[in-house]
């Protein structure tokens, strides 16, 4: 009985919540003279899958997933990304996901525009959860092309199955993300494991009064 309890105990300090920051800091951005290199879509870090998009209202995937190297004017200081599609009068997106189709929250984007036009400028998040969930949030990016800008998402970007963002006209960067799930070796820290035995044994000296 007592080991049941401890472990019930262990396991529900197991499942916690978890982030990760997405920054391309994998992608071979140095030691080339090319201002742009190509990047593996789908590219993936850190249990998140990033694609593009394309065609009408961005039902296409495919396109190509480019990374800025310091080759290039719109350098910002590290790896981002952007996108390219075949056919540019209907744009592109990245489509970001959890590989295990988990759900996610979408905390915040860090995005610089590579074109100073007020069309270019623009960049729009979408985020879709269970039952038809649909959130967004737009913002105008600056001008200054090679510095990034930390867009912060609204408390409506939680438990998210997927995301689409502007990636044609804007190099993107540091997803930040937070989700829940379970530690795979499920061992409760030190302090959380006297905070559960001191528990049991309330448990047992409460037992033992009646």
């Amino acid at each position: 009985m007592l080991y049941r309890l401890i472990s019930a105990i262990a396991i529900s300090l197991a499942v916690s919540a978890h982030a990760a920051v997405i920054d391309f800091n994998g992608v071979p951005v140095t030691g080339t003279t090319s201002p742009i290199v190509t990047v593996g879509a789908p590219y993936l870090e850190d249990g998140f899958k990033l694609s593009t998009r394309g065609c009408v209202s961005f039902n296409c995937a495919g396109g190509t997933i480019y990374a800025i190297t310091p080759a290039n004017g719109l350098w910002s200081g590290s790896a981002a990304v952007y996108s390219g599609v075949g056919d540019p009068r209907y744009g592109s997106a990245f489509w970001f996901e959890k590989a295990d189709g988990g759900l996610f929250d979408l905390i915040s984007v860090d995005a610089a525009a590579v074109a100073n036009a007020p069309n270019a400028r623009a960049f729009n998040i979408y985020g879709y959860g269970d039952n038809g969930k649909s959130v967004s949030m737009s913002w105008t990016l600056d001008t200054s092309l090679n510095t990034l800008e930390t867009l912060t998402l609204s408390p409506a970007f939680t438990g998210l199955r997927s995301v689409l963002m502007s990636a044609m006209y804007a190099q993107v960067d540091n997803i930040n993300v937070t989700y829940t799930g379970e530690v795979r070796n499920p061992v409760p820290e030190p302090a959380a494991l006297l905070l559960a035995l001191a528990g049991v044994g309330c448990a047992i000296a409460t037992r033992r009064r009646h």
